[in-house]
């Protein structure tokens, strides 16, 4: 049985702490309270390694298209939310698993 206060508990540390290493190194709100709330509900539904995984994927597409609009529009704060939204998305559509995870990793 998942420990349900392991799984949340989890991944808002893991934003919290993403937020406060992004202001310590940029001197700014770097990570909004909202984006931090909003993974605090996504480990509520997913189990800690997919909940990682969302941030995972969620940086991944966020990161070319955040250096796109730095370069094109000077723009330095898009909102994580969405890009969030789509990790999870992409999480629940493709009904990945931890087991599934590990077993292509080790080429099973």
């Amino acid at each position: 049985k998942k420990d349900n206060k392991t799984l949340f508990v989890l991944t808002f540390g893991v934003m919290f702490l993403i937020m406060k290493f992004g202001e310590y190194i940029f001197k700014k709100e770097s990570l909004g309270g909202a984006d931090v709330k909003l993974m605090f509900t996504v480990g509520i539904c997913l189990e800690p390694f997919l909940s990682l995984l969302v941030i995972i994927i969620a940086s991944l597409i966020a990161l070319p298209i955040s250096i796109l609009l730095l370069i094109k529009e000077k723009e330095h704060a898009i909102p994580f939310g969405p890009f969030i939204l789509i990790g999870l998305m992409v999480v629940f559509l493709t009904k990945l698993d931890s087991l599934k995870i590990i077993h292509f990793l080790l080429g099973k």
